[in-house]
């Protein structure tokens, strides 16, 4: 016994020691996925300030994982084998405020509970939009106007023909629209306008609900891979570039972010966005006139640092946002940027995120929140699972500080959450003892 307790003893500073050489600046968290597993993320869609959806693969098997507490935990609510491969959900849309729509390659699923379950909308379409569909189809693409209508584009057959659907959720109403193209992005910005793009190629937009399209700039856009309008005139295209317009689209100031093209954009204010690609992450707080490197605040442990992929991007707010593809889910609660990581020192600078000292903890250990709202304190061990929770009422100092024991912690890993209406911020927690 006195042999092997110097060498525990050696092994656990050996780990306390790397967890300080981690950079304090790591702000993109791996998300936590119940039950725990890796997700290839073919899509990331926020149905309301709530509520987010995922689709993923798993090997053969096609995922949709929901969180109901704006990204702090995904739990796994459906799951279908993708007949013998496939690229899963390739887009999501709320039709309204509780009915959504996932679609991809020979999928095209519904959920009438805002993501909490899924099934077949094969029973609500008509037979002679069925037929068109046949046995192979593969849905790109999908915009929803306030509840007015939705839109949906993508491709039949092995000759990839065009195939343009248009539903009407007041009547329960299909339509089937004749369509020269095949549009891989689109955002409906009215009761009439819908800008898309085909990829690798250029943008374009409809003033008739999409029943017609025509291409809206007159300098050509090179190699568009996402579109994103915030209105009628204010826009923003992934590509080689970064383009932006204030005009509807007939000129474009254009700007390079990416060294080798962005591949997805994302913007929730006039300001505040992100851009990014595999091994590419840049995000705004100017409406793109500056864009800053985010790469350095990831956090990629256990695995070396560039394994993550950005080709897909969303957010809530300009604090919460998502990132993800063929390595997983990332997601940050402060922007992605500052820090909130463990301080030896005790400084309490942290007004963007959580300060737990000590940490790594051995017996117990004080939490500060940034913020003296009104919320709810929880500590989530690696499979999901919720070992402390704690509510907590308004207080008017600039704070909360928490005093939490780890006797009834395992030795490991735990994600700090805590939720207030000023939104959620989470930090990383190593017990040792």
């Amino acid at each position: 016994m006195c042999t092997k307790l110097p060498l525990l003893r050696i092994a656990l500073l050996a780990v306390i020691g790397m967890l300080y050489q981690l950079p304090a600046t790591a702000q993109w968290q791996r998300a936590v996925i119940v039950p725990a597993q890796y997700l290839e993320i073919t899509e990331i869609y926020v149905a309301n300030p709530t509520a987010v959806v995922v689709g993923g693969l798993r090997n053969d098997t096609l995922v949709i994982a929901r969180s109901s507490d704006r990204g702090a935990t995904f739990t796994i609510v459906y799951e279908a084998l993708t007949f013998g491969g496939g690229s899963g959900i390739l887009t999501m849309t709320s039709v309204n405020d509780s009915v959504l729509f996932a679609c991809g390659e020979r999928v095209f699923v519904v959920s009438s509970d805002t993501g909490r379950s899924w099934s077949d909308a094969a029973p609500l379409l008509p037979d002679s939009i069925l037929s068109r569909l046949g046995t192979y189809y593969n849905l790109t693409s999908s915009a929803s106007y306030r509840g007015q209508y939705t839109v949906i584009s993508g491709y039949v057959g092995g000759n990839f023909k065009p195939i343009y659907l248009r539903y009407y959720p007041h009547t329960g109403t299909w339509q089937t629209i004749e369509s020269l193209a095949i549009y891989d992005g689109m955002t409906a910005v009215s009761d009439r306008v819908v800008y898309a793009h085909i990829w690798d190629s250029e943008a374009y937009k409809s003033v008739d609900t999409g029943s017609t399209y025509s291409r809206i700039s007159r300098d050509p856009l090179y190699n568009v891979y996402d579109i994103s309008f915030s209105d009628s005139i204010v826009g923003r295209v992934a590509g080689w570039w970064f383009s932006s317009t204030t005009d509807g689209g007939a000129t474009w100031n254009n700007r390079q972010v990416c060294r080798h093209g962005c591949s997805s954009v994302v913007f929730v204010d006039t300001l505040n966005g992100w851009i990014g690609s595999s091994q590419a992450l840049f995000r705004t707080t100017d409406g793109g006139l500056t864009w800053q490197d985010q790469t350095k605040f990831i956090d990629t442990r256990p695995l070396p640092s560039n394994y993550w992929d950005a080709k897909h991007l969303a957010a809530i707010d300009s604090n919460i946002a998502f990132f993800g593809g063929r390595e997983g889910l990332w997601v940050t609660f402060n922007g992605g940027v500052g820090t909130t990581s463990a301080d030896p020192s005790g400084d309490r600078s942290h007004p963007n995120g959580l300060q737990l000292s000590p940490n790594p903890a051995i017996d117990d250990i004080t939490i500060t929140t940034p913020t003296a709202s009104a919320g709810r304190l929880l500590i989530v061990d690696q499979a999901g699972r919720t070992v402390y929770e704690r509510v907590v009422a308004s207080t008017s100092s600039i704070d909360h500080t928490l005093r939490v024991s780890t006797d009834q912690f395992q030795r490991g890993v735990y994600l700090v959450l805590f939720q207030s209406a000023d939104g959620v911020v989470a930090e990383k927690l190593l017990v040792s003892w």
